[in-house]
């Protein structure tokens, strides 16, 4: 099982900040890979990080999915108008100094945060990525096991590829190989 609490509180750690802001709504929001490095939810949503908690919000088609995908947080709505909701937010909770990536927010959202004037902005180049290149035992031991599942698929279905046979074909018994050993 991923500890996403461990992870959460590693970004912390290595920043000076109040709360770390982690956006992915829109393409000019794209934060999909933190969102789902720390969570396990991997669509649109949210996130305030702070060293006790995980402030989680979603808009209202959103809510369900993050909700099942990501049960150990309590994921709040988030009101359409987002720039406006999440300046709202981090004044809600007493956030003054607030984390950003500077590639992973959008202009728009950045623009909300400067003239809200309230936030002392600390702009990060990805403290989340800088987090996640750095393994821990289990996500090493779940490369291991992702790679000999790989490995063992790709031998099947090499052994089994035949003149005639499709692309597609081909692709579907490795995927099916690589399910039947646990892939997901």
């Amino acid at each position: 099982m991923i500890d996403y609490a461990q992870r959460q509180a590693r970004l912390m750690r290595s920043l000076d900040v109040d709360c770390f802001l982690v956006v992915h709504l829109e393409t000019t929001d794209p934060d999909r890979a933190s969102m789902f490095y720390l969570t396990g939810y991997p669509g649109r949503g949210v996130l305030a990080v702070t060293r006790d908690a995980v402030h989680a919000y979603a808009s209202p088609t959103n809510i369900g999915m993050a909700s099942q995908m990501a049960p150990h947080l309590d994921w709040q709505l988030l009101d359409w108008d987002y720039q406006e909701a999440i300046v709202a937010l981090l004044r809600r909770h007493g956030f003054r100094r607030v984390g950003v990536a500077v590639r992973r927010i959008g202009w728009f959202t950045g623009r909300a945060l400067e003239a809200a004037g309230d936030f002392d902005l600390v702009v990060e180049p990805d403290p989340v990525a800088r987090v996640r290149a750095i393994k821990d035992g289990e996500e090493v031991a779940r490369i291991r096991r992702a790679t000999q599942i790989t490995e063992e698929a790709l031998a099947e279905t090499v052994a089994g590829i035949r003149p005639g046979m499709t692309e597609g074909e081909g692709a579907w018994r490795l995927e099916r190989a690589m399910r039947e050993r646990g892939a997901e």
